[in-house]
C-alpha cells in the first residue's frame, strides 16, 4: 500500500521560514524521497508478507533505482529471496549505512547488490535458513530453503564459507543467535564489494567471475513455480518479473528455452543450437 508522508527539511543556516516541504513515499517497508532524479530507495524495517510486491510497486513508481539503502532485522525468507532476485536482476547497488543493520533474511537482499557497502552491522545466524518444528516436514522445507540460498550465494559471487558463520557463529558475548562480521571478514568473504568492475559494453550486471549457470537455472525454475501459481499467491507478480530477468541472463550466457516445434510443456533450458527457439 502506498503512503505519502511530508518531511520538513531545514536548509543549513535557515530557520523555520526557510524550511522546504519534502514528500516521503512509502510502500510497506520501502520508502523514497519524492524529488526529481532521486534514484535511492530505502528498506527500513522487517521484511514481512507482501514486501516483494511493495518493492515492485516502489520500483514502478521510481522507474530507475540505483541504490537500495538497508536497515532491517530480517523477516520472511521467501519474500527476501524474491526481493533479492529483483535487486540482482535490476543491477541495484546495496548499502548498509553507519548505525543501521541487516540480519538474517535481510542479508540476501544486501548480497544481491551490484556494489555492496556495509558501513553498519551485517550479521548472520541459523535463522538465515529458517526454522522448523516438525522433524520430517520441517527438514524438507529447511533443505529446500538451504539449497535456494546457497544457489543465490553462488550467483551473487559470495564465498560459501558464509554458510559456516550462519550455522556455527563464533562465540560472541551477548550475541547468541547473530554473529556480526568484522570488516576483514566482509572483504575476505567477498561480501563488501564497493569497486566492482564492469564496462558499458558488458551486460549491465556482468560479474567479476562467470555466474554459476546451474545455480541460475535452478533459481529461475524456482521463481517460475511461484510465477505460475497465479494471482492467489502474493509472490507471483514479483516472482514473474524476477524469473524474466534471470531468463534474460541465461540467454546472455548462450542458453535457450525450447526448440522449434516443441510446446511450452515440452520446452527445457539447454545450450543454444541451430534448432533452438530464440
Amino acid at each position: 500500500m502506498k503512503l505519502a508522508l511530508t518531511a520538513i527539511a531545514f536548509g543549513l543556516g535557515l530557520g523555520a521560514t526557510g524550511a522546504a516541504a519534502q514528500e516521503i513515499v512509502r510502500f510497506g517497508p520501502f520508502y523514497f524521497e519524492d524529488q526529481p532524479w532521486n534514484r535511492t530507495l530505502h528498506l527500513d524495517g522487517p521484511i514481512e508478507e507482501d514486501a516483494a510486491s511493495d518493492f515492485l510497486e516502489a520500483k514502478r513508481e521510481m522507474i530507475i533505482i540505483d541504490t537500495l539503502v538497508i536497515d532491517s532485522p530480517g523477516g520472511d525468507l521467501d519474500e527476501a529471496r524474491v526481493i533479492a532476485d529483483l535487486v540482482f536482476g535490476n543491477a541495484i547497488s546495496t548499502r548498509i549505512p553507519e548505525g543501521a543493520s541487516c540480519f538474517d533474511a535481510c542479508v540476501l537482499v544486501f548480497l544481491a547488490g551490484l556494489d555492496r557497502r556495509a558501513e553498519g552491522d551485517f550479521g548472520v545466524g541459523p535463522a538465515l535458513f529458517g526454522t522448523w518444528s516438525d522433524p520430517l516436514a520441517g527438514y524438507e522445507r529447511f533443505e529446500t530453503r538451504y539449497l535456494a540460498i546457497v544457489d543465490r550465494f553462488q550467483i551473487y559471487d559470495v564465498d560459501l564459507r558464509l554458510v559456516l558463520f550462519a550455522f556455527n557463529p563464533p562465540a560472541v558475548e551477548g550475541e547468541a543467535d547473530i554473529y556480526i562480521l568484522r570488516a576483514i571478514e566482509l572483504w575476505d568473504l567477498n561480501i563488501e564489494r564497493s569497486e566492482r568492475d564492469y564496462t558499458s559494453e558488458a551486460w549491465t550486471f556482468s560479474l567479476r567471475s562467470p555466474p554459476d549457470l546451474e545455480a541460475l537455472l535452478r533459481v529461475q525454475q524456482e521463481l517460475d513455480v511461484w510465477c505460475n501459481a497465479g494471482s492467489a499467491v502474493p509472490l507471483a507478480p514479483p516472482a514473474c518479473l524476477a524469473s524474466s530477468l534471470y531468463a534474460r541472463l541465461l540467454h546472455e550466457q548462450g542458453w535457450c528455452y525450447g526448440r522449434r516445434g516443441q510446446s511450452t510443456s515440452q520446452s527445457l533450458w539447454h545450450v543454444c543450437g541451430p534448432d533452438s527457439r530464440r
